[in-house]
């Protein structure tokens, strides 16, 4: 089965930036990553492989809404 990201190199579409984790240390880099940037996201459930793409102005205050440290907490939890 083809994932999310398989499926976005095949119709010619790339990323500058993939992370695999989540845990608190990937809030600071992904704040350095994405500061002053808009583009657009794309968020991969590995277990059923559904995904939310989403689009910001501002990706690093978007993405930041992702990383609260309760979302952090409760993802690695369920890992």
């Amino acid at each position: 089965m083809l994932t999310v990201i398989d499926k976005l190199k095949a119709i010619g579409l790339s990323y500058v930036k993939m992370y695999d984790v989540i845990n608190s240390q990937i809030r600071g880099i992904i704040r350095n990553d994405t500061k002053n940037l808009a583009g657009i996201y794309c968020w991969e459930n590995k277990l059923n492989n559904n995904a939310y793409v989403g689009r910001s102005k501002n990706l690093c205050e978007r993405l930041m809404d992702y990383f609260t440290p309760s979302t952090v907490k409760y993802a690695a939890e369920v890992q």
